[in-house]
């Protein structure tokens, strides 16, 4: 019916929302990574 469709949207929505902060954690960890492998050298 009508509330599960609702239902299936707010949850892809909040699974959006995730993957972009993982996103976002995952690029700050390559950056960090870079630098300490940088200083290495």
């Amino acid at each position: 019916g009508k509330k599960d469709h609702s239902t299936v949207m707010h949850a892809c929505r909040k699974i959006g929302k995730e993957r972009e902060q993982n996103d976002e954690f995952r690029r700050f960890l390559e950056r960090l990574a870079y630098s300490i492998k940088n200083q290495g050298s």
